[in-house]
This record gives C-alpha cells, structure tokens and sequence, in this order.
C-alpha cells in the first residue's frame, strides 16, 4: 500500500478494507483512474466514453465474482441481506456508468 496515494478519507477507508477480491480492486483501480474534462473538451469525452464503456464491461463480464461469499456461520439472513445490498449497489454504479456513456456520447 502506497500512504501517500491516500488523498482523501474514502480512499484511505477504502484502501483499510480488508478486501482480498482482486476483480474488486481492479474495478476500483478503473473508476479511480478515470479523468475529469471540461465540458467543451470533445477529445476528453471520447475518452470518457472509452473509460466507462470499459469499466462497465469489466463489470458485467465479473459480476459474479463480486457476489459475496457463502459462510456457513453466517445466518441466512445476513447472507440474504449481503446479496441484496450488493446487487443494489453494483445496479446504481451500472446505472451512473450507463448515464456517464450517455452524456459522454452526447445522449442528453
């Protein structure tokens, strides 16, 4: 782990889990290298549109993967509830990557 690359809080909480999923890293790795244009940049938007159309592939393609896992010990319960708090989360980013494809390829 790299401290000095922990500029903000999220980050630093973030880099802190103990995530051991490597397909969630790289997904993470993804997002936060993406660029922010200005809003007249075409050049940057293409890029835009590149980025998330990547990430959103990568996602789609590893999504299975980033179910959690099984536990025995765990109530049914919890694992229900991990599964759902997943799937929504994983269907809001695909839904914010599918507005940035949109903007990016001038679908507003």
């Amino acid at each position: 782990m790299n401290v000095k690359d922990w500029d903000t809080i999220e980050k630093c909480l973030l880099e802190m889990l103990p995530v051991r999923n490597l397909v969630f890293r790289r997904l993470q790795d993804l997002i936060e290298e993406m660029e922010t244009f200005p809003a007249n940049d075409s050049e940057g938007w293409k890029l835009t549109l590149l980025d998330c159309l990547a990430v959103l592939s990568f996602l789609d393609s590893k999504r299975a993967i980033l179910e959690p896992l099984f536990n025995q010990e765990d109530p049914t319960e919890l694992y229900i509830s991990k599964s759902s708090l997943g799937e929504r989360i994983m269907e809001a980013l695909r839904a914010r990557l599918e507005d940035l494809i949109r903007i990016a390829s001038g679908d507003v």
